[in-house]
């Protein structure tokens, strides 16, 4: 009877001790998959974010005319700024309306990831924002290029060499890099390997490549 019931206590704490790992296993499953959904989540919308910038930008990079400043590498930090030509509709300006457009992008505030910002300025007008990205973009840098004419063809350049800004140079597209998270849930910001994407591009200025190739520069 004794050595059944010693039997009974061993089996209890066989049983248990296998019950206890099977049930951490479960808890750490369950983190895992947590941490796991959280990560899909933050990384699903990380690439929207990445989308809605770059394709706002791929829009106004087409129809650049002229690059502001020297050229050189921008920080969006800093503002990015350039001159379009353009007849799109845009918040107080009409479609098919064609005019020599400023704009801006910038990188605003005070967390690390911050907004994106774009600014249109219509020729004698006045100017007007739109927030593309909230809270999402921890960089944001563009290297303008230029086309400089090398009969019988054009050669690209980087857009603060002197030859950019010689007569017959135009704009020929946009290197850009441009870092993207999310927040964790909860609204705080982690930013580690897991939860930014960088992605380095090229959108072309494709009105003046068209225009080079037709030969008519304007």
């Amino acid at each position: 009877m004794s050595r059944r019931r010693a039997f009974t206590i061993l089996e209890m704490i066989f049983f248990g001790a296998i019950a206890s790992a099977i049930l951490i296993a479960i808890v750490g499953l369950l983190a895992r998959g947590t941490k796991l959904f959280e990560l899909v989540r933050r990384t699903s919308g990380t690439q929207v974010d990445l989308r809605s910038v770059l394709e706002t930008l791929s829009e106004d990079a087409a129809e650049i005319v002229q690059f502001e400043g020297t050229g050189a590498m921008v920080d969006v930090a800093s503002t990015l700024t350039f001159d379009i030509r353009s007849s799109r509709a845009e918040r107080g300006i009409p479609a098919g309306k064609t005019s020599v457009r400023k704009i801006s992008y910038q990188l605003t505030g005070a967390d690390k990831l911050k907004d994106v910002v774009r600014t249109v300025t219509d020729t004698g007008g006045s100017a007007t924002s739109e927030t593309i990205v909230r809270a999402g973009v921890a960089s944001f840098k563009v290297w303008p290029v230029a086309a400089i004419p090398k009969p019988p063809a054009f050669v690209l350049a980087p857009g603060d060499a002197p030859a950019a800004h010689q007569a017959g140079a135009t704009p020929a597209c946009l290197v850009v890099e441009i870092s993207a998270g999310q927040e964790v849930a909860g609204g705080t910001v982690q930013l580690d390997r897991e939860s930014l994407s960088t992605i380095v591009t090229k959108l072309w200025c494709r009105n003046r490549v068209l225009e080079l190739a037709r030969g008519a520069l304007k």
